[in-house]
């Protein structure tokens, strides 16, 4: 249970840092299963994940990732209408010391 706690304790500080909600954490961590799944996302599938919260909560969730520099957008090769979504390097650092702090909380004692 102690690892479990420390774990939480962790990531709940690593998110504090880049000043992120609970709305902005659920759609970035959205956004990074896909990344790491070598799967696309445009703006429309995102914005469309209800599961996630409202359409216009996440609108308004994917506008403060962008100014936070966490998201990014790109043209679609083909069709310049479509933006897909992309993960920043800011994100992919978070990532990262998610990774290192969850690695670390399941190191045996």
């Amino acid at each position: 249970m102690k690892k479990y706690l420390y774990f939480v304790e962790k990531i709940q500080k690593i998110n504090a840092q880049y000043g992120l909600t609970h709305h902005e954490i659920a759609l970035l961590d959205f956004s990074a299963r896909r990344y790491f799944a070598n799967e696309s996302i445009t703006v429309g599938e995102l914005i469309l994940q209800r599961g996630l919260a409202s359409q216009a909560t996440l609108h308004k969730t994917f506008k403060f990732l962008l100014d936070k520099k966490l998201l990014a957008t790109q043209h679609h090769e083909t069709d310049g209408r479509i933006k897909q979504v992309i993960l920043t390097k800011l994100a992919l650092e978070r990532c990262k010391n998610l990774d290192r702090i969850m690695n670390k909380a399941l190191k045996p004692n």
